[in-house]
């Protein structure tokens, strides 16, 4: 049986009252026809009620973006997933926030893909939590870098691991620095390794000490050369002895210059061999003398010969006498006349015979006559006969009685 609303022309389904609308029959809303859905006033289309909300895709598409916005929230919910899915993308941002808010979960999980990617971030927020967990992976994917940066700290911090760990590098690098520490530290490890690589330097430069101490070993290792190098002296300073090791030897030989020399001494001591072992000549250079006494004997045995060589002069004045006493003949040999003559009376009687032993012919013959007339009458009797052979008249004619007759 055809619906007597067929026969109405536009204007007269534009000149039905609301009771008139609120009295069709589903038949009969099932039976208008596009041009008469676009005839209804928008107080004529709020007037419908939930169980009439029987429209076809194509009816759906024929309701004008104000139409959509003056639906009810029960006649909003009471779609079904497919006339959800036809709404096209202006109609999308046409749904009011108060529609939104009223939508069950399962409602939420009938927007596709690109139609989450239409919402404005108002509709966004106007989620609540369960909403948020409720979005599938391939929600999450569509969501736009534009669109999280507004999404609110409670929206973001409800994702879960899965969700998180579907967002692109590009996503989020959309993230604000401030919704990055709004996270939890549990969010941050929730990260993908390759997700971390993405962050940009701004964020990382601006990431909270706890968050960054709570990326795992996995997670720094994907830190590139530039993100290291945007990291803050604070932040730096703020990693535990553990975070510090956790870096690659290749990214502490990255460190710049200034953000190594202001490393504290705690961190500094914390460095593994074989980080030390990378560090560029340019990056010992610049070492503090509190910071090369903090170094284990171990970490002074680990410097490489062209690492010895490239120490100042006043780094190597400032060696305490347990680093110099642990440094090894091949590093020994290494220094330059200039770092020879250095060393100060103590570090020079504080080396043991055999270390003594370890200067070269040359070196010997490039201390100064003063460092020569207060050798220790030890470390003096400690000279091989090339060593001793080796000593210039300068230095023969400055030698005390006590230092010739010991």
């Amino acid at each position: 049986m055809v619906s007597p609303i067929t026969y109405l022309g536009p204007s007269q389904i534009a000149a039905l009252s609301t009771a008139n609308i609120q009295a069709l029959s589903t038949q009969d809303v099932a039976a208008l026809s596009t041009a008469q859905i676009q005839a209804l006033t928008t107080t004529q289309v709020a007037a419908f009620q939930a169980s009439q909300m029987v429209f076809s895709v194509q009816q759906l598409q024929a309701f004008s973006d104000s139409d959509i916005a003056v639906l009810s929230t029960d006649d909003f919910e009471a779609l079904k997933s497919n006339q959800v899915q036809a709404l096209s993308s202006s109609q999308v941002q046409a749904v009011t926030t108060d529609q939104i808010a009223a939508l069950s979960t399962a409602s939420v999980q009938e927007f596709s893909k690109t139609q989450v990617g239409y919402l404005t971030t108002s509709q966004l927020n106007a989620l609540n939590t369960a909403d948020v967990l409720a979005l599938t992976t391939a929600q999450v994917t569509g969501l736009t870098s534009a669109q999280l940066s507004g999404i609110n700290s409670d929206n973001l911090s409800a994702l879960t691991s899965t969700q998180v760990q579907q967002l692109s590098t590009t996503q989020v690098q959309g993230l604000t620095t401030t919704q990055l520490n709004t996270l939890s530290t549990s969010d941050i490890r929730e990260f993908t390794a390759a997700q971390v690589g993405g962050l940009s330097t701004t964020q990382v430069s601006n990431l909270s000490s706890d968050n960054l101490n709570a990326l795992s070993s996995a997670q720094v290792t994907r830190l590139s050369s530039s993100q290291v190098q945007a990291l803050t002296t604070d932040q730096l300073n703020a990693l535990t002895t553990s975070d510090i090791q956790e870096f690659t030897a290749a990214q502490i030989s990255q460190l710049t210059t200034s953000q190594l020399s202001n490393i504290s001494t705690t961190n500094i001591a914390a460095l593994t061999t074989a980080q030390v072992a990378t560090l560029t000549t340019a990056q010992v250079s610049t070492l503090t003398t509190s910071q090369l006494a903090s170094l284990t004997t171990a970490d002074v045995r680990a410097l490489t010969t062209s690492q010895v060589s490239a120490l100042t002069t006043s780094q190597v004045a400032g060696l305490s006498t347990d680093n110099l006493n642990a440094l090894s003949s091949a590093q020994v040999t290494k220094l330059s006349s200039a770092q020879v003559q250095a060393l100060t009376t103590d570090q020079l009687n504080a080396l043991t015979t055999s270390d003594v032993r370890e200067l070269s012919t040359a070196q010997v013959a490039q201390l100064t006559t003063a460092q020569v007339s207060t050798l220790s009458t030890t470390n003096l009797n400690a000279l091989s006969t090339a060593q001793v052979a080796n000593l210039t008249t300068s230095q023969v004619n400055t030698l005390t009685t006590d230092q010739v007759s010991g």
